[in-house]
């Protein structure tokens, strides 16, 4: 008999859906420069950061310490049509990373955790089981 832990490591949960990456088809947006990808059929806005928010721990006291930050239109426009947020971290295909665009607000605003970027403002969350799903994806 296996254990669970080496069957959580080697195999996907058997109630994780994997989604074909050639299924995500939308449309193009692009708020402040930022080119975003909104699926309207699935309610859902796709965007990839180069690299997560690391010191942002340090800063706000988070354990963990990463974070994923969103400029205040693309957000304003995911709450406004209660759309689901997907982010791809930097060059990986192989899975992305949802939360519902309320609770991204919501957590940036409890946590006081919105930046000023030049006219921008970012709304940083915490990168924690609690806030995202996580999606496999397959080529």
């Amino acid at each position: 008999m296996q254990s669970s832990r080496f069957y959580i490591k080697r195999f996907p949960p058997p109630n994780v859906v994997r989604r074909k990456l050639s299924s995500i088809k939308g449309r193009k947006l692009v708020f402040r420069g930022e080119v975003f990808l909104y699926v309207p059929e699935a309610r859902e806005l796709f965007f990839r950061i180069r690299e997560p928010y690391y010191s942002c721990g340090k800063r706000y006291g988070w354990n963990p310490p990463i974070g994923f930050g969103i400029n205040d239109r693309a957000l304003d426009f995911a709450v406004k049509n209660n759309l689901k947020i997907c982010v791809f971290v930097g060059d990986r295909t192989d899975r992305y990373y949802v939360t519902e665009a309320f609770k991204w607000k919501r957590f940036a605003e409890k946590h006081g955790s919105i930046e000023t970027h030049g006219n921008a403002k970012i709304y940083i969350i915490q990168f924690s089981d609690g806030n995202f799903t996580t999606v496999p994806t397959e080529p």
